[in-house]
């Protein structure tokens, strides 16, 4: 298989792609002992109190996982509990504005994404239009208690797209377990994770241990390349990405790519998602070739099995990311005709969702403003 022979050197483009911080070292000159007792008793204060917050963070961290570990086993132990509706799997859009569809975890988690990406654009108003709806959905979300809620919430929560707006997403945690409490009471597994989560370092440091239990858990009872267990894979796969172990979330892409094509076809939703998967972590290194080659492989073998009049979401999410790899290749020609086929595709297939129409269309209007300009950047990209 191509695709996996061929791939780079994951680990010798990551280490030299990641920079390591310097430490920085200050020297003072001309203090009275006064002022170097101080200094003294301050760095043993400092020091003093990360160790206590760091064992507190391990304590939540140990909790949070038990709590986990017991809640997933529950679900798991539900034989007709249904599983919450991945957009990998079904041919409807993630993402949706209208209050009156089914809300489930995608749902929700799609909203508070979008309101990140606006508040990174300094949109006015929208964003917090975004974060009420969002906040009005969580009530339901909790009382349908999905399977997949809490592998999407720890996705949601670690994303990059946070890391500008930490108070932001402090408050959102510390809301969302409050209605947690209010739904399901205060003794509740899903309860205590989420008064967890937002604790010390609680989130970071329990989402790679919880989305590997959950993975073993359903490994346990699931074939080999179910679609729940590539569900968590690609979750890993996500974490690990943005962690910027890029290495490691490519080596779960490829081997998916190949134990998919074996057991189920190379046109398979499960081996083109971990394709598109793959291109997204040559991306993020710089690899645009190798991104585009691997996407651009998805996407043919996609159409060629269903058709480009039968799009799947898996399809538009592939043009999607195509259309950022020919931003960064300053194409700006394919970009917009990778992202307009996109928004066509969309408009076509799915025309009530307004969310992902609205976010191609923002990118659309963006690089037409780059090949008037020629290659001016935008703020924000």
């Amino acid at each position: 298989m191509g695709i996996t022979e061929s791939a780079p050197d994951i680990q010798s483009v990551a280490a030299s792609t990641i920079a390591l911080s310097d430490t920085e070292l200050v020297l003072g000159t001309d203090h009275s002992p006064a002022y170097w007792h101080q200094n003294y008793l301050n760095s043993v204060l400092r020091s003093t109190s990360n160790i206590l917050n760091q064992s507190a963070s391990a304590r939540n961290t140990e909790t949070a996982l038990l709590q986990i570990r017991d809640y997933f086993r529950w679900h798991l132990q539900q034989s007709n509990f249904p599983i919450s509706g991945d957009s990998s799997f079904t041919n409807v859009p993630s993402r949706h504005m209208d209050l009156q569809i089914e809300k489930n975890a995608y749902d929700l988690t799609g909203v508070f994404t979008h309101a990140v990406d606006q508040l990174a654009k300094k949109v006015p108003r929208q964003p917090w239009t975004l974060i009420n709806t969002g906040c009005d959905m969580a009530r339901v979300v909790f009382q349908q208690q999905e399977q997949d809620l809490i592998r999407v919430l720890f996705l949601l929560f670690t994303d990059q797209r946070w890391y500008d707006f930490p108070d932001l997403r402090l408050h959102l945690l510390r809301f969302l377990a409050s209605t947690a409490e209010q739904v399901l009471g205060s003794s509740h597994p899903l309860t205590v994770i989420l008064r967890l989560l937002p604790t010390y370092n609680t989130l970071v440091d329990s989402a790679e241990p919880a989305l590997k239990l959950m993975l073993d858990m359903v490994i346990e009872r699931s074939d080999n390349i179910s679609s729940d267990i590539c569900r968590y894979q690609w979750a890993l796969s996500d974490l690990l990405r943005m962690q910027k172990n890029f290495p490691a979330a490519a080596d779960i892409c490829q081997k998916l790519i190949r134990e998919s094509s074996k057991a189920n076809g190379y046109a398979h939703k499960t081996t083109r998602i971990s394709m598109r998967r793959l291109g997204r972590i040559y991306y993020d290194l710089g690899l645009y070739n190798e991104a585009e080659k691997v996407l651009l492989e998805a996407l043919s073998v996609g159409l060629s099995e269903h058709g480009p009049q039968q799009p799947d979401i898996c399809d538009i999410y592939t043009c999607d990311r195509l259309g950022f790899v020919y931003l960064a290749k300053a194409d700006y020609t394919r970009c917009e005709y990778y992202w307009n086929r996109a928004l066509n595709w969309v408009q076509k297939r799915w025309p009530g969702d307004d969310l992902n129409a609205m976010a191609f269309s923002q990118q659309l209007e963006k690089v037409l403003i780059l090949k008037r300009n020629g290659h001016t950047r935008i703020q924000g990209w």
